[in-house]
């Protein structure tokens, strides 16, 4: 019985953490918006009645935000010869920021952010860590 249990988890490795990454975050936000937000109608109705042009707007400038940062990333591993995609890049960004806003201090999505360029770009951590370095303080 054992067998045919590690057997199925090596089958379905990939589907079996993607379910549990979509419960968890699931979880999660219903968690928060039960306990934190006490008033949620309160908010649909401010959104709703705010200005549909300055909501998207502002949106808009976010994203791009996220998307220059990424960008800017780029660059600068593009100068130790690392080649990664701005998706890719983009993608690992907004982990980072996840983490930042989780973590007691905002070097943590830092911390991911380096082991991640570093796994996917296969390079030492050291090098990942002296780009995320220079784009902190640029």
């Amino acid at each position: 019985m054992k067998n045919k249990i590690i057997c199925f988890y090596r089958k379905n490795k990939k589907a079996i953490l993607l379910v549990a990454r979509v419960v968890i975050s699931v979880s999660l936000i219903v968690f928060l918006i039960k306990t934190q937000l006490k008033d949620f109608q309160s908010i649909i109705g401010i959104l709703k009645s705010s200005g549909k042009v300055l909501l998207l707007l502002s949106l808009s400038t976010h994203v791009f935000g996220i998307w220059i940062t990424a960008v800017r990333w780029k660059v600068l591993l593009s100068t130790q010869k690392v080649r990664l995609g701005t998706d890719t890049l983009t993608v690992t960004v907004l982990i980072g920021y996840f983490f930042n806003n989780f973590l007691p201090t905002s070097i943590g999505g830092d911390v991911f952010r380096t082991y991640d360029a570093s796994k996917k770009a296969n390079i030492p951590l050291s090098t990942s860590a002296s780009v995320i370095i220079v784009e902190r303080f640029s």
